[in-house]
Formats: C-alpha cells, structure tokens, sequence
C-alpha cells in the first residue's frame, strides 16, 4: 500500500471519558467516532459545526464518505493503527516533517465534533474526555512495533475479558482486520509492514502481546504511554 503522505514522525495519542465514563454507549457512537476520525484528518475538513451538520445520521453512507474524502482531502496525516474501547481510544498517527502541527489541529477537530455529537445525543453538557488527548513519540521501528502491537492486542488484555488469539481478528472496532486480511484504504499498513516479511509474520508477532503483563508491554525502554 503506498503511504498516503511522506510520513517522517510517527505517536502513539490516546483519550479517555473524563472520571473515566463510558463514551461509546452503543454501535452508533463508535461509527459515528470513525467517521469523524476519517473526515477530520482531511485537509480541507469543515467546520465542526458544518462537520456536525454533515453527519447527521441519515447523511452517511459508504458512498458519501468516499465521496467527502476526494472533496476535502488529501489527508493531512497518516491513520496507523486504532483500537476503540467503551471508555477510551487509542490511535497510532504518522505525519510528515512539514506538517507537524497536523496531529494537534486533527485531534481538535475530533475531540470537539465528537463531544458536540454526544452531548447532543445524549442531552448533557460540559467535557467527554479527560484531557485534550496524550501522545507519546516514537522514535524507532521497534518502538512503531511494538505500539500497534500494544493498540491491537487491547480488547485481549482486560480483565475477564471474552477476547483471545482466536476471536480477536474479530473484533470490529479496531483496525486490526485492515492489516489481517480487510484493508481500508484509510488505514496506512506500510510502515508497518515494511519492517515485516508478510501479514502472517505481523499476526505471530501480535499475538505474542495478548495476555501479556502490563510491565512488560510497557518498558521504559518502549515507552508506549
């Protein structure tokens, strides 16, 4: 898959519900949080308010978000990896040596548009998140590995948690699919598996992070979060 922009700087950037509420209540909130992730990492992305407007539930369809990411693209950034949980997200982001303020301008955007959408749908007020986002820089390939691994393997790792090596290619929330065997043309594979020989090698290599202690996911060496 070609790169969709010269990628130089890659982050781990991770959020969660202030006090640590649920902010995906239901299958609705997370397709509605993906569509604003995709249109919000667009170049000539609206306004939130025009944004809101936009994604309005009956407007969206497959056919008119391809159609928004030629009308307001090319993308300002690179989607690596992402996982969605009930009560936080992680996302794994590439930008390009000139445009290092793309991270912090899409990550507004998203925070904003999506707090508006779930106040508004769930008739309340004030702050959904914790804080503006957190990131962490990665420095070098194995550290690149190592925090997709770490946002792919999240639904495994909690616990009592119903998701293991054999159903967690599964899971519908993540882009882990997009790497296994469904790609999405939004979804940038390349960095990482041109450090990998095949997918077969980068799904051994993730599964080797499920149920993994927390201490060893997260050496100071490989600072993920």
């Amino acid at each position: 898959m070609t790169p969709m922009t010269p990628v130089r700087f890659f982050s781990h950037v991770y959020n969660r519900g202030v006090d640590k509420r649920v902010i995906f209540l239901n299958d609705n909130h997370r397709r509605r949080f993906i569509t604003t992730l995709r249109l919000s990492r667009l170049l000539k992305s609206p306004s939130i308010a025009v944004l809101d407007d936009w994604l309005k539930r009956d407007k969206i369809t497959p056919e008119k978000i391809g159609k928004a990411e030629e009308e307001f693209g090319p993308p300002i950034l690179d989607i690596v990896a992402l996982i969605l949980m009930n009560n936080h997200f992680h996302l794994v982001l590439g930008e390009s040596e000139d445009k290092k303020t793309a991270i912090a301008k899409f990550m507004q955007r998203l925070g904003t548009a999506f707090t508006m959408y779930f106040n508004k749908v769930e008739k309340r007020k004030g702050r959904l998140f914790e804080s503006k986002y957190k990131s962490v820089a990665i420095i070098h390939d194995e550290q690149l590995l190592q925090a997709v691994r770490y946002v792919h393997v999240n639904p495994a790792n909690g616990e009592f948690s119903r998701w293991n090596e054999q159903n967690l290619p599964k899971y519908q929330w993540s882009s882990l699919s997009s790497y296994l065997n469904h790609p999405e043309p939004w979804i940038n594979t390349e960095p990482v598996m041109s450090l990998l020989n095949n997918k077969n090698e980068f799904w051994e290599y993730t599964k080797l992070g499920i149920c993994l202690p927390r201490s060893e996911l997260l050496t100071k060496k490989l600072r993920l979060e």
